[in-house]
């Protein structure tokens, strides 16, 4: 999660926003790289429980480093989409508030 994080961020946000970041979507990022974590077991699952992968090795070899290069390409855009996007958010609230201007109507009272 936090080495993900760091590569998407470290071109395009400053230190206080990634931190910022990181501390805003801890959990939607642990879900996220517990769920590429899983994706990623897959093809060991095949491994294991297969006995048509002893047979047909040569094959099987390639589907799997296939399957392991498509995880691995998902889990690194699914982070930096989601956390581009974060940072966008991140940027346009800030410049909201500081846009914002309060302002005061003062009534002298003549007409």
């Amino acid at each position: 999660m936090r080495l993900m994080s760091y590569d998407v961020l470290a071109g395009h946000a400053s230190s206080e926003e990634r931190d910022t970041l990181i501390k805003q979507y801890r959990w939607s990022l642990l879900v996220m790289g517990v769920a590429c974590g899983m994706l990623g077991a897959v093809p060991t699952f095949f491994w294991a429980t297969s006995a048509l992968a002893l047979v047909l090795f040569p094959i099987v070899s390639f589907v799997a480093l296939w399957i392991y290069s498509l995880i691995f390409v998902f889990a690194g855009l699914w982070f930096a989409h989601f956390l581009l996007e974060a940072l966008q958010n991140l940027r346009e609230d800030e410049l909201n508030k500081s846009l914002v201007v309060e302002t005061r109507v003062i009534d002298s009272g003549e007409r």
